[in-house]
């Protein structure tokens, strides 16, 4: 039998980094507002990369980006982070949500070991296979997958909680009510003591071209 997950609840209760909203960012800016930093591969132009920022909504975009590789890397935008956080967001539209039609992009949160782009863990939407809400989790020796099989009926609110070396991913229909995905919390003490990139991202495989609309970001430390 195993043993039940037990975690000390923070004796404090985190406060929220306030949101930029009124702020416009497009990338090419040398400042991006509200996060410390983006992440693109070494040929945005060619894999199509877009990041944009108006009145708290957030789009990235690309086609034919790869995990892995470092000339086509996903586009990431993040704060970088210690400790325990929570994030969350609101996936307004992901590619082919208006038309009804499954596709292999995906578009959600990423946690990543700072510069190491082999490292990290994802609460994404990926409406491609039906699989609809997706937790990932990926490092040296690791790789753990769950979802909840929504497709396009995904629940657009996404969110990933740190407390020490476990991470819980959970979606929602309205932002409230959350449920944990499948085969989660993940358990990452390779990570402990570092400073991660916390923040959103968009990936677009087998040559397609994709996107993510992202709202009412929200990130507590």
């Amino acid at each position: 039998m195993s043993k039940a997950l037990v975690v000390d609840i923070p004796k404090s209760k985190p406060l929220l980094i306030a949101p930029s909203v009124t702020q416009t960012f497009d990338l090419g800016q040398k400042e991006i507002p509200y996060w410390d930093g983006c992440q693109v591969g070494t040929y945005p132009d060619s894999t199509q990369v877009r990041i944009s920022g108006v009145d708290g909504q957030w789009t990235l975009g690309s086609k034919h980006t790869k995990w892995g590789d470092a000339k086509l890397l996903p586009p990431f935008v993040y704060r970088e982070l210690e400790g325990d956080f929570t994030i969350q967001v609101h996936v307004k539209d992901v590619a082919g949500l208006a038309e009804k039609s499954r596709t292999s992009s995906e578009a959600g949160i990423m946690i990543q070991a700072g510069e190491q782009f082999n490292s990290y863990i994802n609460n994404t939407v990926l409406t491609g296979w039906n699989l609809g809400n997706l937790a990932r989790s990926i490092g040296y020796q690791t790789h753990q997958e769950g979802n909840n099989g929504t497709g396009l009926q995904f629940f657009p609110y996404i969110q990933i909680q740190k407390i020490d070396d476990y991470f819980f991913l959970r979606s929602s229909q309205d932002g409230i009510t959350w449920i944990d995905l499948p085969n989660t919390p993940f358990l990452r003490s390779d990570w402990r003591g570092q400073k991660l990139r916390v923040g959103l991202y968009q990936i677009a495989t087998n040559n397609q071209e994709g996107y993510g609309l992202f709202e009412q970001v929200k990130i507590w430390q």
